[in-house]
């Protein structure tokens, strides 16, 4: 069964969420696996004479409702290109 207009434009915007909570889950885990890196080599260097802990990283904002509009309608873009 053929999708109308406004259900591509949804599914269009269900997809570009997850695009987008993709993109922030990948950069949230490489902030917190370097974190955990620098904790552990502190924590296992025997040159260090305090143990100062690494701060804790400043993880990215989620994905704000505006740009997850602004990726959807660039896919719904592509659905709609004749060409």
């Amino acid at each position: 069964m053929a999708l109308n207009a406004y259900e591509i434009r949804l599914e269009a915007l269900k997809m570009a969420k997850d695009l987008c909570m993709d993109d922030w889950y990948r950069e949230k885990d490489k902030f917190v696996r370097e974190w955990e890196e620098k904790c552990a080599y502190v924590r296992d260097s025997s040159r260090v004479q305090s143990v100062d802990i690494p701060a804790y990283p400043n993880i990215p904002d989620v994905p704000s409702p505006n740009k997850i509009v602004t990726k959807a309608k660039e896919l719904y873009k592509f659905i709609n290109d004749k060409g």
